[in-house]
């Protein structure tokens, strides 16, 4: 997160997407993902635990360093594929069921963090700790191949409807940036959202630790306790979309 909102490159990304499009943006974002995924992997699997050196006046390990890019990459990728579904929907579904298409997208990313969640431990228990990660890489790279199969399906839309990603009244354009700002509606849902993910995300990153520490469950089905947190996401998010298209 520390890229993204502290050398702005959430900012930058919205940027892009705006003046590239949802096919350069959203591959942009896989490559992005799955190098810091590989590095990730290649630090764990790999790498030997020796060595470090010094940066900004930080002395770590340079395990730590290297990581620390793996998942600065990751991070910067996830966020901008998090913007460019979000216009894939917008651009490829209308009113009366963009909300449930958002809805089951939501559902399926939610079940994910569930598998993930709930595998990792076992994973990593049955094999060895860069398991997971090694899943991790397979599934981005399978993720990467199914946006490319989605890049000619949109490249073939905006063939039949002789419109392309970014027409004249829709460029990006400095002046938005105030209007967005200025909007109090938009402030009350950003700070909306912060309050949920600052409770949220620390929440799933410890909560396997919690159950092992704290309540002595078994290492291999600690994860499953935190993956039945996105089970109600899973189930509901779809219903309330369709709600929300109809009323």
């Amino acid at each position: 997160g520390f890229f993204n909102v502290f050398f702005l490159m959430l900012f930058v990304s919205g940027i892009i997407l705006d003046k590239k499009g949802v096919r350069y943006a959203g591959m942009l974002s896989c490559i992005l993902m799955l190098v810091g995924t590989l590095i990730i992997y290649g630090v764990i699997a790999f790498m030997p635990t020796e060595g470090s050196f010094s940066l900004f006046g930080i002395t770590k390990k340079t395990q730590v360093w290297v990581a620390s890019g793996g998942f600065a990459l990751f991070g910067i990728g996830y966020e901008l594929c998090g913007l460019a579904v979000s216009k894939v929907i917008v651009k490829w579904f209308s009113g009366k069921e963009m909300a449930l298409a958002m809805g089951i997208q939501v559902a399926l990313a939610r079940l994910g963090t569930a598998l993930a969640l709930g595998c990792s431990p076992l994973l990593a228990k049955s094999f060895s700790i860069s398991t997971p990660l090694l899943v991790g890489v397979f599934a981005v790279g399978i993720g990467t191949i199914g946006y490319l199969v989605y890049c000619s399906m949109d490249s073939a839309l905006d063939e039949q409807v002789s419109v392309h990603d970014a027409g004249d009244d829709d460029k990006f354009k400095f002046s938005d940036l105030s209007i967005t700002l200025k909007n109090s509606g938009f402030w009350l849902i950003t700070i909306l959202c912060m309050l949920y993910y600052s409770s949220l995300y620390p929440f799933l990153d410890f909560a396997t630790k919690l159950m092992i520490s704290k309540y002595g469950v078994d290492e291999g089905v600690a994860g499953f306790i935190p993956a039945i947190l996105p089970f109600t996401s899973i189930i509901l998010t779809p219903l309330f979309g369709g709600m929300y298209d109809r009323i």
